[in-house]
């Protein structure tokens, strides 16, 4: 699988993801980041991009109560994984798993990283890899090392 990996900056009319798609042969998948897909109308939107182009499209979007939410939608323009974020130090909420055209795909959003496999136990083995969209505008060293440090001491 060929995946676009994507950090825009926060924009009202997914023009970015528009422009990207329009390019049609060089990927399969596109990882956008928590919060770029700024209402739940451009959720419908993006589910007709992702039937046109036959992507896979992997991302968050912010909901009516101004809350984040997964989602990822197959090539055919379904929903295949839609949820709320995960409270810290709980289990993740489910689904945050995924099938797409004989790939398992596991799903983290935001801080629910430093949680590790809770929530993905029995899972995380048979996995084909594991999307995480950090969100737009969310990068500082600091916060890289913490996200990378503590789920490698958890492997």
């Amino acid at each position: 699988m060929r995946l676009l990996v994507a950090q825009p900056n926060h924009e009202p009319h997914l023009q970015h993801l528009l422009k990207e798609m329009s390019r049609q042969d060089s990927f399969d998948a596109v990882l956008y980041p928590e919060g770029y897909v700024a209402d739940e109308a451009s959720v419908k939107t993006l589910s007709e991009v992702a039937k046109t182009y036959k992507k896979l499209i992997i991302t968050g979007y912010r909901n009516s109560n101004n809350k984040d939410r997964a989602l990822m939608i197959h090539p055919s323009g379904d929903i295949i994984l839609e949820r709320a974020k995960s409270p810290m130090d709980e289990q993740l909420y489910r689904p945050s798993v995924a099938e797409a055209d004989g790939l398992s795909i596991g799903y983290l959003l935001c801080v629910e990283l430093l949680q590790g496999y809770v929530g993905l136990e029995g899972q995380a083995k048979s996995l084909d890899f594991i999307a995480h969209p950090i969100g737009v505008g969310m990068f500082s060293e600091e916060q890289f090392e913490l996200w990378i440090e503590k789920p490698l001491g958890l492997l």
